[in-house]
């Protein structure tokens, strides 16, 4: 788990591909990999481009909770750091925090990390 936490973005963020993190890795890490993996943006509008990604997430948790949870850690750490970005930019983040995210960790029972994301995102 710590290291599909780890190469978490690098398929989207780098040239490696999901090949060859399951030639490294196995297909299991490949699996929630590419579980958190966005598709890419130029292919959709916003609101598609949201809901898939999220459709993906919720079913590829379905097989492997681990895949929610990281992502859910991840959701958390970029809250904490929301402060750095454009109000433009706070507001969506925190309403879709609001509206996915916490309700998300609330379903999976992670109450604590469902009340720190609900903190951050009302404080924005």
């Amino acid at each position: 788990m710590v290291l599909c936490a780890l190469l978490h973005n690098v398929v989207e963020d780098t040239e490696i591909t999901l090949t060859e993190i399951e030639q490294y890795f196995g297909t299991p890490v490949s699996f929630i990999v590419d579980g958190l993996t966005k598709f890419e943006k130029g292919k959709y509008e916003k609101e598609e481009y949201i809901a898939i990604n999220m459709e993906k997430l919720l079913s590829t948790a379905m097989y492997d909770i681990r895949v929610a949870i990281i992502k859910l850690a991840d959701r958390l750490h970029n809250m904490r750091t929301l402060a750095i970005k454009k109000i433009e930019k706070k507001i969506p983040y925190a309403n879709e925090t609001l509206l996915f995210f916490s309700p998300l960790a609330e379903k999976i029972g992670l109450y604590k990390l469902q009340e720190e994301l609900e903190d951050l995102g009302f404080i924005i």
